[in-house]
């Protein structure tokens, strides 16, 4: 399993690039980050000032998450064989509720969880508690976590320290993965 946790500001073609040439040697990947495109909605005060601190028009902006998501496209396409595992994202700023998950897909898109490809597994988060065997088992997904049933195909626990889609992408790729090994001979991606 090949980990690619990163900061989604030094995600850039080189990155991704890199990453195409070396796919050859891994049977899954985490690609535990998620990026929203200002362009496709409204555009946030925090969203500006982003853009003014980096001198990019929204523009420029467009242009270089095009590219991004034609690289992503590439990468996912070009390796069938390989399972990609993205966090769903976590939800949308509210300033006195902390991060509320939305769904994704029609308006509010996360990169690359929407993304459309057999070898793509979107990943949500579930409570901890959900596997406290002191407690009646309910599995729901935390207020932060982004959901969505086009999406989302599976979600996988957090801890109580943790908040984040990106904390439950790791245990779908150990998954994904052994589930893979021992079955090399009857799986494609």
């Amino acid at each position: 399993v090949q980990n690619c946790d990163v900061e989604i500001a030094n995600i850039d073609e080189s990155f991704l690039e890199e990453l195409m040439n070396r796919l050859g040697v891994y049977d899954v990947v985490n690609l535990s980050f998620g990026y929203r495109r200002i362009d496709e909605a409204p555009l946030s005060r925090t969203d500006y000032e982003v853009l003014q601190s980096q001198g990019m028009t929204l523009s420029d902006y467009t242009r270089v998450f095009d590219e991004r998501e034609r690289l992503y496209k590439k990468i996912f396409a070009s390796h069938p064989e390989t399972f990609f595992v993205v966090a769903a994202g976590n939800g949308v700023p509210m300033s006195f509720l902390g991060s509320v998950g939305v769904p994704i897909g029609g308006q509010y898109k996360v990169y690359p969880a929407v993304f459309e490809y057999e070898n793509l597994i979107t990943v949500t988060a579930i409570n901890d508690s959900a596997f406290d065997f002191n407690k009646p088992k309910t599995y729901s997904i935390p207020p932060y976590a982004n959901y969505s049933s086009d999406f989302v195909d599976v979600a996988a626990p957090v801890e109580i320290n943790e908040e984040g889609t990106s904390f439950a992408a790791p245990y779908v790729s150990r998954l994904a993965d052994e589930i893979k090994q021992e079955h090399r001979s009857k799986i494609k991606a």
